[in-house]
C-alpha cells in the first residue's frame, strides 16, 4: 500500500463511524476526482453559509445579554474571541491534514474535507447553544 493511500485510509478510519465525513460522502456520490473536488467545494460553501447564520444569531444573543447586564459578562467579546480561536484552530488543523499528504494527490481534497467537517461540527455546537 502506498504511503498516500495509507494516510487516506487512516484519515477515513479516524472519522466517526456514524458519519464518515465530507470526503467519504463526496467519494460515495461521485465517480471522478474532479467531481469529488466540486462536491467538496460546494459543501464547504454551504457549511460556511450555515456557520455564518449561526454566528450572527449567537452574536445577536450575546449582545442582547450584554445590553441587559450593562456588559458585565462581555458575552459578545468572549464569543468573538472563541470564534477567532476556532478559525485559527480550523485553519491550522486543515493545513496539517494537507501537509500529511506531502503535496500528493488528494492533499487539497483532504484539506477541504477537514474544513467542512470542522465547520459542520462547530456549527452544530452553535445550533445547540
Amino acid at each position: 500500500m502506498s504511503p498516500r493511500l495509507a494516510l487516506l485510509a487512516l484519515f477515513i478510519i479516524g472519522l466517526p463511524a456514524a458519519h464518515a465525513g465530507a470526503l467519504e460522502d463526496c467519494y460515495q456520490q461521485n465517480a471522478t476526482r474532479p467531481l469529488v473536488s466540486q462536491c467538496l467545494t460546494q459543501r464547504l460553501k454551504q457549511a460556511e453559509q450555515a456557520h455564518l447564520a449561526f454566528v450572527q444569531a449567537a452574536v445577536a444573543e450575546a449582545r442582547s445579554l450584554d445590553g441587559v447586564t450593562d456588559d458585565r459578562y462581555r458575552a459578545a467579546q468572549h464569543f468573538a474571541a472563541a470564534e477567532k480561536a476556532f478559525n485559527q484552530y480550523r485553519q491550522s488543523q486543515c493545513d496539517y491534514q494537507r501537509a500529511m499528504f506531502a503535496s500528493g494527490t488528494g492533499a487539497d481534497q483532504a484539506a477541504l474535507a477537514c474544513l467542512i467537517d470542522l465547520t459542520e461540527a462547530h456549527t452544530e455546537r452553535l445550533r445547540r447553544r
